[in-house]
């Protein structure tokens, strides 16, 4: 009985183990995975042809890493109650559901992007899985802000206002930076100039 004990207490030690090896995986995968899998994955499943740019939302980066860090979350979780004998069918069904909710974010994260081409400014917002997008008609007035940085100014956003009253705002990183000449050059057909706003002082 005595061998059987000790049989049974290894297993559930090396499955304790196992929890904790993936939670410290995942944690640590959560600061560079998103990174280079969103972007190539986004690009396979909804990048159009001729697109000027096309990137992730920063929402999306943010609710990747969430699904990590949940399912870190569980695996931790499940070996203290491995670990402390606490574990039961209850609970085993619990953590199994808080997984599939992990998995869904991850999955989702990938349906959160925005980009440029010549029919116009196409934003797909995270959990909407629905696209909407904004002809250079429906343009009314763009502007580029900066922003002082170290005492020296910087390019901060490329800012559209549309007809309808609403605005969105891209942050001239290097994707956007890109395709800046383009969008300036098309609006210009349509008779709007992009406004250069100073930066703001520290």
């Amino acid at each position: 009985m005595s061998t059987g004990y000790t049989i049974t207490k290894k297993r559930k030690t090396e499955k304790s183990q196992i929890f904790v090896s993936c939670a410290i995986i995942l944690i640590l995968s959560s600061c560079f995975v998103p990174i280079f899998i969103l972007i190539p994955l986004q690009e396979i499943l909804f990048s159009p042809s001729g697109e000027w740019f096309f990137e992730p939302l920063r929402a999306a980066y943010g609710v990747f890493i969430a699904g990590l860090l949940l399912l870190a979350a569980i695996c931790i979780t499940a070996a203290v109650l491995i670990s402390r004998q606490r574990m039961t069918a209850g609970l085993k069904g619990l953590l199994a559901g808080s997984a599939v909710i992990g998995v869904l974010l991850i999955l989702l994260s990938t349906d959160g992007y925005h980009y440029a081409d010549q029919k116009g400014i196409t934003i797909d917002p995270i959990f909407s899985l629905k696209e909407k997008t904004y002809t250079w008609d429906e343009v009314a007035a763009a502007e580029q802000t900066a922003k002082l940085s170290g005492g020296i100014a910087t390019d901060d956003k490329f800012i559209v206002t549309f007809k309808d009253g609403k605005k969105y705002s891209m942050v001239l990183n290097n994707n956007v930076v890109k395709a800046r000449v383009a969008m300036q050059y098309v609006l210009k057909e349509k008779g709007i100039e992009v406004i250069k706003k100073d930066p703001q002082a520290e």
